[in-house]
């Protein structure tokens, strides 16, 4: 009889993994944009994940998440805050792919974890919405919250200094990341409420859909950017 590694597809794990994702239509000639991604489930053939940026069906993506390597593949559908990936690879890769899922979940449910004390933590639900100065709302992921602030991942690059709102919470950003920024709450907020301060999935909502009409017009213009000998590359 095959062991769960030998079937591959048998494996998954299901459960919150921070990681960071690229979108092949997310390239530009100053460099790629890099976005947080906050895993779901994956098994060796299907990565579920909740996200910033949604990406088009068919659309080519490589996802990073320590535990697991580099994941590439395509996305094949959208899901409520995020997208369903069939991941590339042969059976080598699979396997592969497969012992990690296998080894996290031992590591994980045996109790194995980071022992460092820290007020940060990963919220329940991670969509939210940034309200910038001027009143544009953009949808964004909460990668982790503490009762003085919060690091997330959206289509922004904001200036030191900015004053923003993520969902009520008022705040300005005091750093940069590699998939995002990190920002100070002007006034400290409790941890049991820091939460639910933070959460906007009306405006979540309401940003995805305008982000989703606007999307033919960043097709064009990778189309025209294609036309125009721009190379369309991805690594992590």
């Amino acid at each position: 009889m095959p062991t769960p590694l030998e079937r591959g597809a048998d494996v998954r794990f299901i459960g919150p993994v921070m990681g960071r994702y690229t979108l092949e239509s997310r390239v530009r000639p100053s460099g790629v944009q890099i976005f947080a991604v906050r895993l779901q489930s994956i098994s060796p053939a299907t990565m579920v994940a909740s996200a910033p940026v949604m990406g088009r069906i068919g659309e080519a993506i490589t996802a990073h998440f320590v535990p697991f390597g580099n994941v590439r593949g395509r996305i094949a559908r959208h899901v409520d805050g995020g997208f369903v990936v069939d991941i590339d690879g042969d059976t080598e890769r699979r396997r592969k792919l497969a012992a990690r899922i296998e080894w996290y979940k031992k590591r994980l449910f045996s109790g194995i974890t980071d022992k460092r004390e820290h007020k940060r933590f990963m919220p329940r639900e991670p969509k939210s919405a940034v309200v910038l100065y001027d009143g544009t709302v953009l949808p964004c992921l909460v990668i982790d919250l503490s009762s003085s602030g919060a690091a997330i991942s959206v289509d922004h690059r904001p200036e030191i200094g900015e004053p923003l709102a993520v969902g009520k919470a008022v705040c300005r950003v005091v750093r940069r990341l590699e998939v995002g920024f990190a920002v100070q709450f002007l006034t400290p907020i409790e941890r049991e409420g820091v939460e639910e301060t933070v959460r906007a999935p009306d405006e979540w909502d309401h940003a995805m859909r305008l982000r989703v009409a606007e999307a033919p017009a960043e097709v064009e213009a990778l189309a025209d950017a294609e036309y125009a000998g721009v190379e369309v590359g991805y690594t992590i």
